[in-house]
Parts: structure tokens; sequence; C-alpha cells
């Protein structure tokens, strides 16, 4: 499945300093912000989204729209050190499309979302599910 949209989370949130939310920023337009059912843990300087069936599980974000002919997508890639042709289990994130419920909009959107890819057990969990207030 396909998506021209694309929820993030954490380091390229809008108003983030990293230079790759600058570009994100600059190559697409921001929708604005989003939640997406699941759990957000704390890896290191930055943070890893695995999906959940519990609805009270929120993680916060933001919602961009992309022109999928550009090499933004792939450029996310690099940074989220995901290649699509080699084996999802020896990555640390995969890239899927999931349901995005957008702040002031009654229908989810389908968008693109990296997620955390390895076991969370030992990992703390950022119980606000917004990674700019953890």
């Amino acid at each position: 499945m396909e998506s021209r949209y694309l929820f993030v989370y954490g380091t390229l949130r809008c108003g983030s300093t990293h230079p790759l939310s600058k570009t994100l920023s600059e190559d697409a337009d921001w929708l604005g912000k989003a939640t997406i059912q699941g759990k957000l843990y704390r890896i290191s300087w930055y943070p890893g989204l695995t999906l959940s069936t519990n609805t009270e599980d929120l993680v916060i974000g933001d919602l961009y729209q992309f022109d999928p002919a550009s090499s933004l997508i792939t450029q996310l890639d690099a940074f989220e050190g995901y290649n699509p042709s080699k084996p999802v289990h020896t990555q640390e994130y995969r890239r899927e499309v999931h349901p995005v419920a957008v702040e002031g909009a009654t229908d989810s959107i389908l968008a693109w979302v990296y997620l955390y890819n390895p076991s969370v057990d030992q990992l703390a969990i950022i119980p606000s599910g917004d990674f700019l207030k953890a």
C-alpha cells in the first residue's frame, strides 16, 4: 500500500531542530497535529513507536503530505536506517501504512509511519506519548 502522507513522532516533529525536520517542513505540507494508536519508548536520544490494541494508548505527532515522486521518502528511509529491499527483521525500523487521527478531523488518514522493530522489553516507555514533552 502506498500513501502520500507521513506521520512523524520524534526528532522530525514540527519545530524540531534536526536538519531533516527542516527538510521535511520545506518539502512537504504540514497538515497538523495527529495521533496514532501505539506506545512510545525512549531508545536513546530518539524514540521508537510500537502499535497497540489499547485505544487509550496514543502517540502524538505531526502529519505531513508530500509528493511521492520526490526523493523525500528515500531520505527518510536512510535517516531511519530502513531499506525496503532488506529483510524487515534485520532493521531497527520498518515503514508501514497505518490510520492516523488528525486533530480536528472526523476521518482518519492512512499514512506512512516508522515502527520500532526490536524488543521493547528493556526500554522506558514515554507515558505521555509525546516525545517533545518527554
